[in-house]
Formats: C-alpha cells, structure tokens, sequence
C-alpha cells in the first residue's frame, strides 16, 4: 500500500510541477528500495524521438498529422509496472515492452507533458519520465494599425511554433474581392503610407490588405503561406468615381434626371448643385448603390452612393453645363455635368479587345439611351478589308459593362474593331477603331485521308486542315498490324494545295498496315487523324532462276529455283519449241511445292531435234517475266547391241540342241548363224548416222553458280564452279560411244589440259582421251557433215593463263 500511494503522489507531483520532479530527465535507473539489492538488476524508460531543447526533453510533432508517443521500458526485473499518463489517460503495462498513444495533435498540444512511469520492490523510487509536446503548427496572422498625423502604419502579427517568419508582398484587394495591386512591405511584416495634403487619390488605398506570411510548416489549408486580413478605409473628401458620364441628354421641355455617382467612406455627405455659378436649391436625392471606379488603374467595383438631382428643361440655357459639389467633414470634391439635347443614343465609352485564336471578346460602357431602349453593335473587319461586318444586337440590360463575343475569325490575322448604339430615332457615331490581332493556335487535323495500296507502297492523301496562322508540316505514321511502334514519315511541307500526297515505300507485299497523320505548327500538334486499315497488295512472282535442261531422246528433263512468289501462291508454266517452229507450247501449271528446287518433264519429244526452253511463273496477281532461252538438242534412239547378241546366242543354243546329234551341222549352224548376226549388226551401225557430240546438260546462262549436275549416260561428277574458256561462259561435255555402248566423256573440266602460249595469235588446247576398246569404224568428218563442237576463235586472247600441261612440263625438265 505504501509503494502504491507513493507511486500516486509522484504522479500528482510530475503532472502539475513537471520539470521541478528529475533534475535529468533522460533515463531513470533503479535503486534499492528495502537494503541490499544484486547490483545486476537495471531499469530505464526510453521515450522514442525525445530531444532535448532548452533543457527540456521533448517530443516533436505537425498540428494536424499522426503523432505516436512510444515509451519504451528495459528492466531486469520481470515484474516491474509500467505506466504512460497523457491527456488525462493512463496506460500501463507489466514487464519489458513499450507503451504506444497515437493522435493527431493540435496547436493546443504544444508544451503539454506526458509522463512515462514504472515502479517496482526491488526500486528505491519509482522511475518517472517527463516529456514535452512541442507541436509546430502554421502562425495565426493578425493585423494592427498604428496611425500617426503623417503616416499609417499596417503591422503583421504572426503566431505560430516556430517563430521563425517570412513575409510575402502585401495583397490589395477590393472590398468585392478583386484583386488590385501587390505591395511591398518590409522584411518584417510592416507596410507604411504616408500621408499627403489635398491628395484626391488617397482613397484608392482603400480596401483589404493581406499580409501572408510562412514559418515552413504547411496548415491544415494545406498552404505553406498563411494570410491575415484588414480593412483599410481612409478618412478622405468624398470622390466623384470614374463611372460618372461627363455629358448627358435631356429632351426639351421635359424633366430629366441628372445622376452623379459618388465613394465616400467617412461621414455624411451634403451636395449642391449650380449652373453658370448660379446656385440651383434642388433637393438630391441619395441612394447606395455598386458602381465603378479606377484604383490604382484597376477598373474595380466599389460601393457608392447616387446622387439624383431632377432638372425641368423648358428653356434653351438649361442646356448646358451643371456643377455638383459634395462634401464631408475631410472636405469637398466637384464634377461637371453637361446637359444637351440629343435624342440619340451617345456612343460606347472604354472599349476593350480581349484576343483568343478563333474569337475575340469586346467589352465597353455604355452610353446615354437618348432616353429610349437602346441596342448595341460591333463591327469589325480585317485589315486588309474595306468592308465592315456588323454583330448581332446586343441589347442594353442596364449594366454598366456589356459584352459581345465575334465567333468564327481567322487565327493569327488583325482586326478592326468598332461599337455603335441605336435607339428607334437613329444611331450614335462609332467609337475609335481598336486594332487587335487573334493569336495562332495549333493547326486543323487533315481530313480526307485516302490511302491507296500497293504492292511495296501505299499512296496516302488529304485535305490540308488550318493551319493555325503558321506554316504547318504534315506527318504520316504507320505500323504494320503486328507492330507496336509507329513509324512516321515526313514532315511534309504544306504547298498551300487542296489536296496533297506521299508515298509509302518499302512496305511488305500483302500485309495489314495501320495510317494515321497529323500536323505540326510552332504553336503545336493537331489531333491524330482516325486510323485508316488497308492491306498492300500481293506482288506479281519473280522469274525462276537457275534453270537447268537434261536432255533424252524422247523427254527433257527441265529443273529450276522457285524465287519470291510475290506474298500469293505460285505455279509454274514451261514453254518450249522446235528451234523451226514459231509457236510456243505451254506446260503447266505446276504447282509450287515450296522445296529450293523443283523438276519436271517434257514428252513426247522428237529424238535428234533442237528445242528452245523458258520458264515463268504465276500468281493471280499476274506473270513474272520469262526466263533467257534454253537452247536443247534431244538425242537419237540407240541400239542395245549386247541386247541383240544375247537373243542371238540364245537363238543358237537353241538349235544346238535339236540338233545336237549332227556334230557338223550344229558348227555349221553356229558359224552361219554368228556371222549373220554381226553382218547385221555392221549394217545397222553403218547406216545409222554419226553420232554427233553434243551438249548433255544444257544450263541457263543465269544458271552458272549450279554447284553439282550428273550425265544422265555415265554418271560422273563435275564441278561447274570452274570457269569456262568458252565465250559464252557455258559448260560443255563431249561425249563417244563404243561398239558396246559404254559412253566415254571426256569434260573439259576434268579430263581436258588446257595449254596456252604467250603468243596470241595461236590458241590451242589438248585433249585426251581414255582409252576404250571400240569396234565403230574411225569417221572423218567434213565441213558439209561435221558435228557439232565448240567453236574456238583463233582470233581471241586469253582470259587468263592456266597452269601448262604435261608437254611443258616435259619441256622444262629437258631445259
């Protein structure tokens, strides 16, 4: 009970006395409460975020954001109590651990403490912590006046944590919250005027006055500066404002009332009113009312007070000048008011042009009605016009302001502009011409935008928008479907036509492409035109390549390289003759099966005839060009000689054996029947005419990269990657037969020895032969019957040198 009522009574103490109670508030350490104690037994409260400031600890927070108070207790003793008292309220907590409070402190808070508290047996005194509020919240501004005979001082009062202020120019405000003017104050928040004799513009001092002024902490406005406000109305005469009409109208003997407008903020007014320095004793009668005047050039609205002042003008002198005087206490003020008879509306008064790009808005006071409803116009021209173009009426609604907004102008072009009045006896005279310019803008999008597909460009059109006022470039952007970026073309220079066009190049045959444009000024871009979708067109194939032709005595073989099928499927058509015919025929279509090669056969050919070969191909979007001519020589039915000398012997053996019991007579037949068959087999060769040798594998002159091709009669490799000593760059293959019909071919690219000697006037080549058994008879052949070789031009120097043959060789080993 003891410890308990200790603990309270120290509580009572820290919370009204609170830094009288631990002369060091940063830790509190245990001490023995009942004799000796195992000096192994520690306690201490931590406050988080405390710092010390003047001695004090203190907690730092913002008026109007989260604040947590955490107080922290690390003890060895398991059972000590832990307490936390703030704002009336106390929590408390058993063994090591942290006591939390969050809120949102207000300005209120500042200075306040909270204690942080724990006791325990084995403690000779509780332990306390005693902490501060400090909460830094924005000033509160007042404003004092301090007036002397010369001068009138406004002095800035800010209250806020810190007390570290910046001050912001003064604000001038009406009373009407418009704003005036800003003024410069001193450094430290005091803005002075003087005070001047007979000055008749004291009064445009007059209004509200802003002081704003910031010690870095944002308020709960959420505005770094804050703002106090006083009214100022100084004691001055009272003013004719700026909104009184100098001239006004009356009709002859009729009354008319003539109307002052006056500002007057101290004390009663008393006005008279004289013609020709003749005191006229007319009662005026006042009233308060809003009205217009000039402070500081800012045409602003003020509360004033109407003066009314009924004339009967039954004679011709009452028309004309009447002087209104009005005083207070401050002193008196005059203004002269000319009264002529004029049933015509008088023009607008203060004309404004305010400028946009497309619009201009025109404002202006209005003039006396010549004593009827009265209408207003505004004309205007461009400047290089002669002609003025008239507003819709506007029609007077009594306001001391009217306003017109001219639709539909050019951008960037200077206008003349003008406003009269009409009532129903005429029209007044035009006020002064106001000359403006309307400012540029950003240009019209494009309109009417083609685009026209093609196969590897798209030709895009339209019609150029408005420019803006200034020279506009136009941009075309396009993707194809699967894109996400956009690529742009352009700019394109506007050439002031009514229609443009561009093309698109290196797009990919039939693909989905995306168009759009847009224009460019100085002052911007326009808007992005609607996407127009459009698909370029499938392009015609391209020509085979490669084209290589094997001949046979019945059939030609044709194989080829399938190029680009222009984004369309593709067939192919052969077409061949007779080298006497004239007309072509066609083979095909042979479907394209997308392999790096295709074959195909032509027969029904005539053996031992010259063909001309050429290839194209075809899609439905039309032919590709024909590939070069292939000259081709089909070859000439043989005889299986081994073939016939089978059925011979076998024809033999066959008698041999019905008569196989005449010894004699089977030689006899034997003998017969074997020289029969080789006389028959010598006529046949002999009659049949001289194999010519001739080309086996005809390519075409595009065709001299084939790397590998085959002899159809005796398959054997050759290389035709070699270069040719023929003019034409072609490859040849001579070829022979024997008795037995095994072909021997001899390429000139395997088999043949090319010599070639430095004089140029004799070119020759050597050729050699494997040695084959034959049985075919030698044949000379001459220039009427010779067969068909490679021409060589005697004439012709080599394209190069090749390596020497064997005779040189031979020839230089002798040397």
């Amino acid at each position: 009970m003891f410890i308990n009522y200790l603990n309270v009574k120290l509580f009572e103490l820290v919370l009204n006395k609170s830094r009288r109670v631990l002369p060091n508030p940063h830790m509190c350490s245990t001490a023995h409460l009942y004799g000796e104690r195992s000096p192994s037994i520690s306690s201490k409260i931590i406050v988080q975020g405390a710092i010390i400031r003047n001695g004090e600890k203190v907690v730092r927070g913002v008026a109007g954001y989260d604040l947590n108070i955490v107080c922290n207790i690390v003890s060895g003793i398991p059972t000590i109590k832990f307490f936390m008292n703030i704002h009336g309220l106390q929590f408390k907590r058993v063994g090591n651990g942290s006591l939390t409070y969050p809120f949102k402190p207000s300005k209120k808070d500042n200075m306040k403490s909270f204690v942080c508290s724990a006791y325990s047996p084995l403690l000779d005194n509780p332990l306390l912590s005693v902490v501060l509020l400090d909460i830094q919240y924005a000033p509160t501004v007042k404003i004092r006046k301090q007036v002397t005979r010369k001068k009138l001082e406004l002095i800035c009062y800010p209250r806020g944590n810190p007390q570290n202020y910046t001050f912001d120019d003064w604000e001038h405000w009406s009373e009407f919250k418009q704003h005036i003017r800003n003024v410069n104050g001193t450094p430290h928040g005091k803005l002075t005027f003087l005070k001047y004799n007979n000055n008749n513009s004291l009064h445009e001092n007059d209004g509200i006055y802003k002081c704003k002024t910031s010690n870095g902490v944002y308020g709960i406005n959420g505005r770094l500066y804050q703002k106090g406000s006083v009214l100022l109305n100084n004691k001055a005469p009272p003013k004719f404002v700026n909104a009184n009409k100098p001239i006004q109208y009356g009709r002859y003997g009729e009354k008319t009332n003539l109307k002052v407008h006056l500002y007057n903020k101290y004390g009663s007014i008393q006005t008279t009113i004289s013609k020709q320095n003749e005191t006229l004793y007319i009662h005026g009668r006042q009233e308060r009312i809003l009205t217009h005047d000039m402070f500081h050039g800012v045409y602003i609205t003020v509360s004033g007070i109407k003066i009314t002042f009924q004339l009967t003008l039954d004679k011709t002198d009452d028309f004309t000048d009447y002087t209104i005087e009005a005083c207070n206490n401050k002193g008196c003020n005059v203004f002269t008011v000319k009264v002529t008879s004029n049933c015509r509306p008088e023009p607008p008064s203060y004309v404004s042009v305010f400028p946009n790009a497309r619009f201009l808005k025109v404002v202006w006071n209005s003039g006396y009605d010549g004593g009827y409803q009265q209408t207003f116009y505004v004309e205007y021209q461009q400047e290089e016009e002669h002609i003025w173009r008239r507003s819709g009426l506007v029609v007077d609604n009594r306001q001391v302001k009217m306003s017109k907004i001219l639709n539909d102008l050019n951008p960037k072009t200077r206008y003349q502009i003008r406003v009269l009045s009409k009532n129903k006896i005429g029209e007044s005279n035009t006020t002064a011409r106001t000359s403006v310019m309307t400012l540029a803008e950003r240009p019209e999008s494009p309109t009417n935008v083609s685009v026209i597909p093609n196969d590897r460009h798209l030709a895009v059109s339209w019609s150029p928008g408005f420019n803006g006022g200034e020279p506009q470039t136009f941009l075309i952007e396009y993707k194809q479907e699967a894109a996400e970026m956009w690529t742009q073309s352009g700019p394109i220079i506007d050439d002031m036509k009514v229609r443009i066009s561009n093309f698109l190049y290196n797009m990919s045959p039939k693909r989905r492409y995306f168009v759009r444009m847009f224009s460019r000024n100085k002052i911007g871009e326009s808007n992005k035109t609607h996407v127009t979708t459009v698909i370029t067109l499938a392009d015609r194939p391209e020509p085979p390549t490669k084209v290589a032709v094997i001949p046979f005595d019945r059939h030609l073989e044709v194989s080829w390289c399938p190029e680009f099928n222009g984004r369309d499927p593709q067939t192919f058509f052969i077409e061949y003759k007779q080298e006497a015919s004239e007309m072509w025929t066609r083979s095909g279509p042979i479907i394209d099966n997308k392999k790096s090669r295709m074959t195909n056969l032509l027969s029904n050919m005539t053996p031992n005839t010259r063909y001309f070969v050429r290839i194209f191909s075809k899609n439905e979007i039309g032919e590709s060009s024909k590939t070069t001519v292939i000259s081709a020589m089909t070859l000439e039915p043989t005889i299986n000689l081994y073939r016939v000398k089978a059925v011979c012997v076998v024809f033999i053996i066959v008698i041999a054996v019905f008569l196989s019991k005449d010894v004699f007579v089977v030689g006899l037949l034997v003998l017969a029947v074997t020289l029969a068959v080789y006389g028959l087999i010598s006529f046949f060769v002999l009659r049949k005419k001289v194999e010519p040798v001739d080309n086996q594998l005809y390519i075409s002159s595009d065709d001299l990269d084939l790397a590998r091709v085959h002899n159809l009669r005796n398959p054997r490799e050759i290389d035709t990657t070699l270069p040719s000593t023929s003019r034409e760059n072609e490859i040849y293959m001579m070829q022979f037969r024997n008795e037995g019909g095994v072909h021997v071919d001899c390429s000139i690219l395997t088999e043949l020895g090319f010599a070639f000697i430095n004089d140029h006037s004799l070119n020759y080549s050597e050729i050699t032969f494997n040695t084959v058994p034959t049985m075919r008879d030698a044949v000379i052949h001459g220039s009427e019957n010779r067969t068909i070789y490679s021409e060589i031009d005697l004439m012709a120097e080599a394209v190069a040198p090749l390596s020497s043959s064997e005779s040189e060789y031979d020839e230089s080993e002798d040397i």
